[in-house]
C-alpha cells in the first residue's frame, strides 16, 4: 500500500490556487483542504471555512482531519512564531511566506538593479 496524506493549504490567492492545482496532481494526496480558498481552489480540493490567521482553529482542524502537511501560502496569515509552534506540535510545514526569505530576495533584487543601472554594466 502506498503512502497518502491529507494536506491543508492556508490562503486564498492565486498562488494558493497554483499550489492547490499542483498538489492535487500528486499520487500521494489523499485529500486536499484549502482555507479559506477561492473559486479556483475549489476545483482541486475542499475549501474550508477557517480563519487562516487563527492558529488555534487551524490546529484543531489539522488534528480532527488527520492532516499530515500544512502548506502556508504567502497569504496564509500565520506569524513566524505560530509556524514555529506548529512545528513543535510535529506538523510538517511548507511555508511560502517566510518574511526573512522575502527580505533576502528583495535585497538581492535591489542590488542587482543597482548594478545593472551602474555605468559598469551599460
Amino acid at each position: 500500500m502506498s503512502f497518502t496524506m491529507n494536506v491543508l493549504i492556508l490562503g486564498s490567492g492565486g498562488r494558493e490556487h497554483a499550489l492547490a492545482w499542483k498538489i492535487a496532481q500528486s499520487p500521494m494526496l489523499k485529500k486536499l483542504f484549502i482555507a479559506p480558498g477561492n473559486a479556483g481552489t475549489l476545483q482541486h480540493g475542499e475549501n474550508v471555512d477557517l480563519d487562516a490567521g487563527n492558529f488555534s482553529q487551524i490546529r484543531e482542524f489539522v488534528l480532527a482531519n488527520d492532516v499530515s502537511m500544512l502548506v502556508v501560502g504567502p497569504e496564509g496569515g500565520l506569524t513566524d512564531a505560530e509556524i514555529d509552534e506548529a512545528r513543535e506540535f510535529g506538523f510538517t510545514i511548507v511555508h511560502f511566506g517566510d518574511r526573512r526569505l522575502r527580505a533576502e530576495t528583495a535585497g538581492i533584487l535591489s542590488l542587482s538593479l543597482l548594478l545593472y543601472e551602474s555605468d559598469e554594466f551599460n
